[in-house]
């Protein structure tokens, strides 16, 4: 079974923890979306290393719960 969860910005300490959580319970893909009222703009030249610091938190998270899979941002 393959659960995506597909998430607004809120900031980016939130979005690091939903990272965890979300490899915590299985989680196999997250898609970060940016809304008209996200408080929290994803700026384009800052989006590689964003996403390279939520996959470490993810590989850590899956290490820690024992998962073999890597979370897909």
């Amino acid at each position: 079974m393959r659960i995506l969860c597909s998430v607004c910005t809120t900031n980016y300490q939130s979005l690091g923890e939903l990272c965890e959580k979300a490899v915590e319970l299985g989680v196999k893909e997250i898609v970060p979306v940016q809304m008209e009222r996200s408080v929290v703009k994803i700026e384009s030249n800052k989006v590689k290393a964003k996403t390279e610091r939520f996959q470490a938190i993810a590989e850590s998270a899956a290490k820690q719960c024992k998962r073999a899979f890597r979370l897909s941002l």
